[in-house]
């Protein structure tokens, strides 16, 4: 309890516009790390339900900072979850949209939910609201150029199956005769 007391002391010394951005960087500084680590998908499982239920027992009680954090992190929850819908298939179809909203549904809105205890509830709806149009958003314009990307890599010569960088346990692959883009998961 003395680490969140100090924690608390902390964030108290600063404003809350600080607080505010502080949250954000540590949240993009945690989200870019984890792209570097190896089985980043559990890491991101275990602590992401570690950090919920931090949120959910202490709630408001935390420093504004500390609830931005959780929030930026459970949409990023939120985007993971779209993205591996997202990335069954190359394209923007309807079987990847029904697959990342199926995916999102199953794992990504949960964590929203304990936005209610980190947040006023005028707040915590807006940003419950706003979870799947930005996570969905954001696992579209990624997966859209990394499809992108890889066709402009294996235009001249093109390629077999070739795991995607976003979702590792996912292909790509490129035939250079038919110009045609091929995946599954």
């Amino acid at each position: 309890m003395s680490y969140i007391g100090s924690l608390g002391r902390f964030a108290r010394a600063m404003t809350r516009s600080r607080q505010i951005i502080s949250g954000i960087l540590a949240g993009v500084a945690l989200f870019v790390a984890l792209e570097f680590v190896p089985d980043g998908d559990l890491v991101i499982m275990i602590g992401g339900a570690l950090l919920l239920l931090f949120g959910l027992i202490w709630g408001t009680r935390l420093p504004l900072m500390l609830r931005v954090f959780i929030t930026a992190c459970t949409f990023y929850w939120g985007y993971i979850a779209c993205l591996i819908g997202r990335t069954m298939q190359p394209g923007l179809t309807g079987y990847t949209v029904g697959m990342a909203l199926s995916v999102f549904v199953i794992y990504g809105c949960w964590p929203g939910i304990a936005l209610f205890r980190l947040w006023r509830p005028k707040i915590a709806a807006g940003l419950l609201c706003a979870l799947l149009p930005v996570a969905f958003t954001l696992a579209a314009v990624v997966a859209g150029t990394e499809e992108y990307l890889f066709i402009r890599k294996y235009h001249d010569t093109g390629v077999g199956v070739t795991k995607r960088w976003t979702v590792s346990n996912h292909w790509l692959s490129y035939d250079k005769d038919a110009h045609r883009l091929d995946g599954s998961d």
